[in-house]
């Protein structure tokens, strides 16, 4: 058997992270310079990239600012002239950048944003999510040169940071007395005092985009990411079931993993709150995303954009744990999934979870009609909707 790689730590770092090294020698040949040297640059390597992977320009950009950063610490060199000690070294100061850099600061380079973090230690630092995220566009700019022969080494191969902090530790789910203070008790859906004031208690409920994707989002366990882009024809109608058919589409949508893309049915709470009749004022004006038209102010087309919104809607009305995010209902329909006993791989199905076991990594071809059983089966006890109820279905009923 081949020897397994090996594991290290970096003795630096912060005691929550590490960069871990996977030295397998056989797949990653030592970092010299090679014997025949090459002129070619990072930045030239980088342009060469972009004209060959001509890629979306919300790529682009992240990949562009990614080298940015690399070149504002080491320079702009050849590419077989880096070494993996200073790809580490990137990535330790990386974890130290601020999640939001100071608007003072807008375009200053990495190392004053550093001495900006050393005069402020109290500043949210990244997530190792965020550092990965610039350990992967290097990875795969040094790849590139390899594959077309402009460098003999990747110095960002088999590097990354891994985050020691519990799943617990970083997102929590909402439990029962938070989802009454937000939809019983909070303004948008208890009432607010207008368009431009949603956070201000009033006698009035906009049952806009603001209004229906938390409730969805709770009712569906469906990522932000995933609910931001859904379009009116992604809402369908099958064998008397209604349900969100999440795929990636040729507009250049695209899913987290491949058991992302699933059918996820409308639970009839939603339905008796009057979704559908909402679909169908979207489909009547003319609106393609379900989620983007908010009465009072511009339009929401993205994730980051409604993860900022309900943050600060959150923290308007008074709820500021930093650990309850928007994330969090999707934390809280798996949990409500345990505790009626749906099963892992039905819930997982539900949800675009990967399953862990790979004998289960198929569940997401579970029959819709199980599905919507399963999702019938989902209720938060001592959360009381009926407020909100749509009142020509409360006359029917």
């Amino acid at each position: 058997m081949s020897p397994q790689p090996r594991s290290y730590d970096d003795a630096e770092g912060d005691s929550q992270f590490a960069i871990r090294i996977h030295a397998d020698r056989r797949r990653d040949p030592p970092v010299t310079p090679a014997g025949k040297e090459s002129a070619t640059t990072l930045w030239e390597a980088f342009e060469a990239w972009h004209l060959d992977a001509r890629p979306r320009v919300k790529n682009l950009l992240r990949v562009q600012r990614s080298i940015r950063r690399f070149v504002e610490v080491h320079q702009d060199r050849p590419l077989n002239a880096y070494t993996k000690a200073e790809v580490r070294s990137f990535l330790s100061m990386m974890r130290r950048m601020p999640q939001q850099v100071p608007k003072a600061l807008k375009g200053a380079a990495m190392p004053a944003v550093l001495e900006f973090m050393t005069a402020h230690p109290e500043t949210p630092s990244v997530t190792p999510k965020t550092v990965n995220a610039y350990l992967k566009d290097l990875f795969m700019v040094f790849n590139f040169a390899m594959a077309c022969d402009l460098s003999a080494q990747n110095p960002a191969s088999n590097l990354r940071i891994v985050d020691r902090r519990v799943q617990s530790e970083l997102r929590l789910p909402f439990d029962i007395e938070d989802l009454r203070f937000i939809f019983q008790e909070s303004p948008i859906y208890a009432g607010c005092l207008s368009s431009r004031q949603r956070f201000r208690p009033g006698p009035t409920i906009i049952r806009d985009a603001a209004f229906w994707l938390p409730l969805v989002a709770l009712f569906t366990g469906a990522r932000l990411g995933e609910l931001s882009v859904s379009e009116v024809p992604d809402y369908k109608y099958e064998k008397g079931l209604w349900y969100l058919d999440i795929h990636a589409a040729s507009d250049n949508r695209h899913l987290k993993t491949i058991s992302s893309d699933r059918r996820v049915p409308l639970h009839s709470e939603l339905v008796r709150i009057g979704f559908l009749e909402y679909l169908r004022q979207c489909k009547a004006e003319g609106h393609v995303r379900v989620f983007e038209k908010v009465q009072g102010r511009r339009n929401i087309r993205s994730a980051k954009g409604w993860s900022r919104s309900w943050r600060t809607y959150m923290q308007n009305i008074g709820h500021r744990d930093p650990k309850k995010v928007f994330h969090s209902f999707r934390h809280t329909f798996k949990g409500a999934c345990r505790d009626v006993g749906i099963h892992e791989e039905v819930h997982d199905a539900l949800t675009g979870h990967r399953p862990f076991q790979a004998g289960r990594r198929y569940g997401w071809r579970i029959a819709l009609g199980t599905l919507a059983d399963a999702m019938e089966r989902v209720r938060y006890p001592g959360l009381d909707l009926s407020h909100l109820y749509d009142a020509k279905l409360r006359r029917a009923g």
